[in-house]
């Protein structure tokens, strides 16, 4: 009996160092290739579904309707979809094929910063570039709903020049690609269960 016990601690005991050994190992392997590539991915799904949604619809910043809420949720579920896949990339590829529902998420929170940072970019393009009279149209805009709440001329102009330095392509860039990772946080919650596979050590 006390033999059949040493043998069973000593498999175990075995099965888990060969089991850190090759975590350890496969741990070492660089995470920057596929969230490079995943990153870029879905960068370029988001920027494709933003110009279509543009080029379509055109953008109104007065409501948000029902065309608003589709292309929301169709945003939500390219990301979910693109982070799990480069999740279980990242999982199948480096880890064995096991990976941790901390280390999934983790990667996706990489992939997700890589996709906010080319969002950016794109985003100081298409504010330039594609649509510059967005944020122009943006300030009449504010302009105009100051105007509906009683302000005088000199309160509006004051009040515009205030917020003309939180409205310029700069700071409104970072506060959407700020979004675009908090977004990114919040869907790799989700993402990250579908990545999940943890190996179960053989007794």
């Amino acid at each position: 009996m006390l033999k059949i016990n040493i043998e069973s601690v000593y498999h175990c005991l075995y099965n888990f160092l060969l089991f850190e050994e090759k975590k350890s190992m496969m741990e070492t392997k660089s995470p920057w290739p596929i969230a490079l590539k995943y990153g870029l991915i879905l960068a370029l799904a988001l920027i494709v579904l933003h110009l279509f949604k543009f080029l379509i619809f055109g953008e109104d910043l007065k409501e948000i309707g029902a065309t608003e809420f589709v292309f929301m949720f169709l945003n939500y579920g390219i990301i979910i979809f693109l982070l799990t896949t480069a999740g279980k990339m990242r999982r199948d590829a480096d880890f064995g094929g096991f990976i941790s529902y901390g280390g999934a998420y983790k990667f996706s929170l990489l992939v997700s910063f890589i996709t906010a940072v080319i969002f950016c970019l794109y985003m100081i393009i298409y504010f330039q570039l594609i649509n510059p009279e967005y944020l122009i149209k943006l300030g009449d805009m504010q302009a105009e709903q100051l105007a509906k709440s009683g302000n005088s001329e000199k309160e509006i102009e004051r009040t515009m020049g205030i917020m003309k330095i939180f409205s310029g392509v700069t700071f409104t860039t970072i506060i959407i690609g700020l979004t675009q990772m908090l977004t990114g946080v919040i869907l790799g919650l989700i993402s990250s269960i579908f990545v999940r596979k943890e190996q179960q050590l053989s007794e």
